[in-house]
């Protein structure tokens, strides 16, 4: 019999009644007598109490870390604190940096990490580079890219920038170095003869009629930041910084050339003036909002003169967009979950008396120091704005599924659907960025893609070239491929004879292409060769001061041993050339004969023949004793 007791409640009643007695089989424990004058049970006394919910916990969320060692910038780290990024130099997602990347770091990175440049973007943030672009988008495109003052780098085109001023005697140049910054090494001269400096200038011509505020010269710095560029999407900041020169301005002449604080606007000069003033409606640094508001109010066409900044910048963009795609399809080919890189840049402007602006030059890292005001009201909110717009504190180490996929027989039979996976995730990816961007602008605007968009589309030639002297480019991977582990000797007799007799072929294409190939190998060869002689003759110097010949057993081994991983890259290198099957064999011969022992040694006697190759490949005679001296 089951009974309530005292203040037990139904639940309790139930559990009790459901436990079976000794000795009694489930089926006949009763409930009939219950008596239910003072409680109501539920219509099923079997029916299942149902457990109470737990509370999903919530999962914390994975702190996303920045590396700022390399940055020397306080409001970069006090902005990223704002966002929640914590500071670990060793497991990183985001890298800010003031510094140029080497190749191996970008290749380096996994693909969730991000860094705030592009590889290539060098190609328009030298002042040499820049120029040479220009000059050659100038000569195809004259009356498109007409924004820059005419432009020599120095000492190269020394003869042309002479033959220049000796037809405009009443031009004036100034002259800066291609790696400066801060106003350093800049000079204005009216003759050409008073460089000091000719290594690594550029030699432009000065504007001498400037737009001037109050009687003063300025600069415009106008932040750009490429958020990617497979799609290209470039913004310009509202907002940015109009930089003034501390003494009243006068053409320039034998008695001002010296005079820094007129002619240059640089803070970073100015600043050293006593009547350097720090207001910002007023003074010598203020908000390019401040100088658009003056400008209307003196019935200047604003909005004509951004739109010409704006499309200056959008063609300084498109002149590297090839080089900045072919590096980054090198150095980040799993980078599928998000962008490997954005750059914040800055664009310095100048204008003449007629509003047209110039163009003077592009900053890859503009400074962020807050030292005024107007730095702190310019430079906080466009970092905030910058970090918004990119979505720096989200993480990305989540793998997609696709991405797992290790089985390789799985990757065989499933090709298509991974394959459709991929650019269905890469289309979603592409769709969420540009919806966070366009929703998270900030006080950015997007100029590029814009309604204008095919007026720009000429400018993107794919058959131009990508890059005149650039390190990016990667070697042949068949030549690669195909050099061997394991030596082995010339399989092609030659002779000195042979050579001369087939000279009328080195012409051919197919040894010009075979031999640029090999170029980059063999190169690295020749160095490593000379750096042993440079060691191996500055050890014997040290020997024979310290009377120590017998000391000269330490180094053997090390030589024999580079000795021989020269050998066995000098076979690949000829193996590589016996399996080209697209050469002869009197053109296998020759290939031969120039990798081993060039014509230009021919007519030398045994001993100076080899001296291009370094001590270690001269015959074993030629080694043998001491060096004299």
């Amino acid at each position: 019999m089951c009974e309530l007791k005292g203040n037990e409640g139904p639940e309790c009643l139930r559990r009790r009644c459901l436990r079976t007695p000794k000795g009694v089989s489930p089926k006949r424990v009763s409930l009939k007598k219950v008596s239910l004058k003072k409680v109501s049970l539920p219509e099923s006394p079997l029916a299942v109490v149902q457990p109470k919910q737990r509370t999903p916990i919530k999962k914390k969320r994975r702190a996303v870390n920045i590396c700022t060692t390399s940055c020397c910038y306080d409001v970069v780290r006090r902005v990223a604190s704002e966002f929640g990024l914590v500071e670990n130099p060793e497991q990183w997602h985001v890298y800010w940096t003031d510094m140029f990347i080497s190749v191996e770091k970008f290749m380096g990175m996994k693909y969730f990490q991000r860094v705030n440049h592009f590889p290539g973007m060098v190609e328009i943030c030298r002042k040499d580079l820049l120029a040479k672009k220009l000059v050659s988008m100038a000569n195809r495109f004259p009356s498109d890219f007409n924004f820059f003052p005419k432009t020599w780098c120095l000492p190269n085109e020394l003869i042309q920038a002479v033959n220049f001023s000796k037809l405009y005697k009443n031009k004036m140049f100034i002259v800066k170095p291609c790696y400066g910054s801060k106003g350093r090494g800049i000079q204005v001269i009216s003759d050409l003869k008073l460089i000091k400096n000719l290594d690594r200038m550029i030699c432009q011509v000065y504007i001498h009629k400037p737009f001037l505020i109050d009687g003063y010269k300025l600069d415009f710095r106008v932040y750009a930041l490429v958020t990617s560029c497979e799609p290209l999407r470039l913004y310009v900041y509202n907002e940015g910084i109009a930089r003034f020169a501390t003494r009243k301005y006068e053409e320039p002449n034998e008695s001002n050339f010296s005079d820094r604080f007129m002619h240059l606007t640089n803070y970073s000069v100015n600043r050293r003036n006593s009547l350097f003033n720090a207001d910002g409606d007023e003074g010598s640094k203020r908000k390019l909002s401040t100088v658009n508001e003056w400008m209307k109010s003196h019935g200047y066409d604003v909005d004509h003169i951004w739109a010409s900044i704006d499309d200056s910048i959008i063609k300084t963009i498109l002149m590297v967009v090839p080089t900045l795609r072919y590096c980054y399809k090198v150095c980040f080919p799993n980078h599928e979950v998000s962008q490997a890189c954005f750059e914040l840049l800055g664009f310095d402007f100048i204008l003449n008396r007629r509003l047209k602006p110039y163009l003077l030059e592009v900053n890859h890292s503009p400074s962020f120091y807050c030292h005024t005001p107007v730095d702190h009201e310019v430079k906080e909110p466009l970092l905030r704005d910058t970090f918004k717009i990119l979505d720096l504190n989200k993480d990305n180490a989540r793998m997609p599924e696709h991405l797992k996929v290790d089985d390789k027989m799985l990757k065989i039979y499933a090709k298509k659907k991974i394959q459709s996976l991929e650019r269905k995730w890469e289309q979603d990816v592409l769709k969420a960025h540009i919806d966070w961007e366009n929703s998270h602008m900030g006080n950015y605007r997007l100029v590029y893609p814009n309604k204008n968009a095919e007026k720009y589309k000429p400018f993107l030639n794919k058959k131009q070239r990508i890059m005149s002297r650039s390190k990016y480019k990667l070697l042949n991977e068949s030549v690669i491929g195909s050099i061997p582990t394991h030596v082995r000797k010339n399989p092609f007799p030659f002779s000195q004879d042979s050579v001369s007799g087939c000279a009328d072929k080195e012409e051919s294409r197919v040894m010009r292409t075979l031999l640029l190939q090999s170029h980059y190998l063999m190169n690295n060869f020749y160095n490593d060769l000379k750096s042993a002689d440079q060691r191996r003759f500055m050890d014997e110097i040290q020997l024979s001061r310290r009377n120590e010949w017998d000391a000269e057993e330490k180094f053997s081994k090390q030589y024999a041993a580079h000795r021989e991983k020269f050998t066995q890259k000098v076979s690949g290198a000829l193996q590589c050339i016996s399996q080209k099957s697209g050469l002869k064999r009197p053109e296998k011969e020759l290939l031969s004969s120039l990798l081993l022992n060039p014509p230009v040694m021919a007519k030398r006697d045994q001993e100076d023949r080899f001296s291009h190759l370094g001590p270690l490949l001269k015959p074993p005679d030629a080694l043998e004793g001491p060096r004299k001296f």
